[in-house]
């Protein structure tokens, strides 16, 4: 299905195969962005007309809807089912997709209809999405800012013949489908694994050597203690800081840059395998465990504690990240007289907890922790199949691979 070719001949984009030719976008597409009715005007919405918004290119489920008088009377613009989609604004900025749906567009987005005689809807694409990084390098500071139509229009595309446009797009959409497949198969595992640590680590379902074992919950304060021991020589520990997603890290290694201050004497000591979490921000699961130095230092806006022995503590941090424990810090912080302060120690620890024997907590460990290793396999196996197509278009977007045709 791949060869290897030889012949190339220069171009404003570097070499291509000599029966390839380069384009301006705006010479073989034709472009428009769309606009917004009057939100004051309610009777420009609220109809049957999908409203796509830059944030919805990928999966077209809008929040809104635009009556027929709505999209008459404003500059909004009508796309069909299989055109491409380019977002110019937006957090999503360089992103393209196919619509899915017949719906209106806002200006945020741009789309693009190819000229049938140069060039394949997949293929360009595939071709954008390749550009993204070089597009985003160039125009966007940092990730941040607007694209423009005219900028989109000015690429120099490499154009193969058409059979061999449809045949690379045909190719990489086999990974599109194995992505695709994956990303679908990595959504259940979590919507599983959610419902399994809740069910598990709240006691709401029991191990079925343990059932009929009575056990009562308890509060943080009888098996844990608040740390509060400071930096007070200014010791040269790494400063961690705590994140939603990966718990304690290096500050210097998460932001890329020192944050935190020259005088580390008023920062809190935290030793392995102690628990933190930001007390102004807890509310975000914002929670780690000290595991990779004997020693480290926290900002003294964290809470430091420990647990006493006959605990999992790999069974207490999964059952206090959980969505249940998460909204009762919520609740528990929106009571507080003085919300500023968050959620501090004296009312975290009142919190109670589910603690059954430790032979149960390790077992539910162990089961919890197998399922999240399925899970990390298959965003292993998504990872690497985006690796492959990015390797793959790389080759077979600039013809340095060729397909038979």
């Amino acid at each position: 299905m791949l060869e290897s070719i030889t012949k190339y001949k220069d171009t404003p984009i570097g070499k291509i195969p000599m029966d390839w030719e380069v384009r301006k976008f705006k010479e073989c597409a034709k472009f428009y962005s769309g606009g917004t009715p009057i939100t004051s005007k309610k009777e420009y919405y609220g109809g049957n007309v999908p409203f796509i918004k830059s944030g919805e290119i990928y999966n077209n489920i809008t929040g809104q809807f635009l009556t027929k008088e709505g999209l008459d009377n404003s500059s909004a613009k009508m796309v069909q089912k299989g055109d491409l989609l380019y977002a110019l604004y937006g957090a999503n900025s360089g992103e393209v997709a196919i619509s899915k749906i017949n719906g209106a567009i806002n200006q945020a987005i741009l789309c693009i209809k190819p000229e049938a005689e140069f060039c394949e809807t997949n293929y360009l694409s595939n071709f954008l999405i390749l550009e993204k990084s070089n597009i985003v390098q160039k125009y966007l500071q940092g990730g941040q800012g607007n694209l423009s139509a005219d900028i989109i229009k000015n690429l120099f595309v490499p154009l193969p013949p058409l059979p061999e446009q449809q045949k690379i797009a045909e190719v990489l959409s086999t990974w599109d489908k194995a992505i695709k497949e994956t990303s679908s198969i990595i959504k259940s595992l979590e919507k599983r694994n959610k419902a399994l640590a809740f069910s598990m680590l709240t006691g709401k379902k029991r191990l079925k050597e343990f059932q009929g074992v009575k056990t009562k919950p308890v509060q943080i304060k009888d098996i844990a203690q608040e740390i509060s021991l400071k930096n007070k020589s200014d010791e040269d520990y790494v400063v961690f800081s705590c994140t939603k997603y990966n718990g304690l890290v290096p500050s210097l290694e998460y932001f890329g840059k020192k944050i935190y201050s020259e005088n580390l004497t008023t920062y809190k000591i935290i030793k392995k395998n102690q628990f933190a979490y930001a007390t102004n921000h807890i509310e975000e699961g914002s929670m780690g465990i000290l595991e990779r130095e004997n020693i480290g230092l926290i900002s003294p806006m964290y809470t430091v504690f420990d647990f006493n022995l006959g605990v999992n503590r790999d069974y207490i941090f999964k059952m206090l990240k959980t969505d249940f424990y998460i909204n009762e810090y919520k609740r528990r912080m929106e009571g507080s007289i003085d919300r500023r302060g968050g959620l501090r120690w004296s009312e975290f620890s009142k919190i109670n907890i589910y603690l059954p024997s430790l032979e149960e907590q390790n077992k539910i460990a162990e089961i919890v922790n197998t399922a999240n290793k399925e899970l990390q396999q298959y965003q292993q196996k998504l990872n690497n199949l985006k690796t492959q197509k990015k390797g793959l278009m790389q080759q077979l977007l600039t013809g340095k691979v060729r397909v038979k045709f």
